[in-house]
C-alpha cells in the first residue's frame, strides 16, 4: 500500500507542476506565479515570486526554468536558493518547459492560450538561455509534455493524439 511521509508542506494555490531532483522538490503556481523549494527531512520551504504566473517547469543545466506565459519570459532559477542565476530566456508565451537529456525545450503558444492557438516547440541552450534552431511547429491545443525513449511526447488534445519529436542530434546552432 502507499505511505505518505508526515503532513504535505504548503506550496500555494493551485501548484500544477512537480519537479524533482536529488531528494528536493519545486513545484509552479498558474495562480500565484510562486515557485516553493521543499528540502526534506526537515520540509524546510523556500520560495520565490519570478513571474505573475508560472507554468510547467523543467530542471535542466543544473537549474529549475520556470516559463512565464505573460512576461514572455523562461527563468533560471538556482536549484539550492532560487536565485535568478542567468539571463532570462524572451520567449513569446511560454506554457512548458521541458528537459530531455542535456537539453532544454520549450512549448512556446503563438496565441493568448485560448483553445485552438497553434503552439510551437523551441530549444533553448540550458547554459545560456540562448535560443536554438528554428521553431518546430506542434499543432494547435497542446498539452504539457514529458520526456522519454529519446523523444518529446507533446499531447495534442483536440486531435485526441499524442505527438512524438525526435531532436536531431547534433543539435541546431544559436539564433
Amino acid at each position: 500500500p502507499p505511505t505518505r511521509a508526515g503532513r504535505p508542506p504548503p506550496v500555494g494555490a493551485w501548484p500544477r507542476d512537480a519537479e524533482v531532483r536529488a531528494g528536493v522538490g519545486y513545484t509552479t503556481g498558474v495562480c500565484q506565479g510562486i515557485v516553493p523549494r521543499v528540502a526534506p527531512p526537515s520540509r524546510s520551504t523556500t520560495q520565490v515570486w519570478p513571474a505573475t504566473r508560472t507554468g510547467n517547469a523543467a530542471i535542466a543545466g543544473g537549474k529549475l526554468w520556470a516559463p512565464s506565459p505573460i512576461e514572455g519570459i523562461l527563468t533560471p532559477l538556482d536549484l539550492h536558493d532560487l536565485h535568478v542565476t542567468g539571463p532570462v530566456a524572451r520567449i513569446m508565451r511560454p506554457a512548458s518547459a521541458i528537459a530531455l537529456g542535456d537539453t532544454l525545450w520549450v512549448v512556446e503558444s503563438l496565441g493568448d492560450q485560448n483553445l485552438g492557438v497553434p503552439a510551437v516547440l523551441q530549444k533553448v541552450d540550458p547554459a545560456t538561455g540562448e535560443l536554438l534552431g528554428h521553431r518546430v511547429p506542434i499543432g494547435r491545443d497542446v498539452g504539457w509534455p514529458a520526456a522519454g525513449a529519446g523523444s518529446i511526447w507533446v499531447p495534442a488534445v483536440s486531435r485526441h493524439a499524442i505527438l512524438r519529436v525526435r531532436p536531431l542530434s547534433p543539435g541546431p546552432p544559436p539564433q
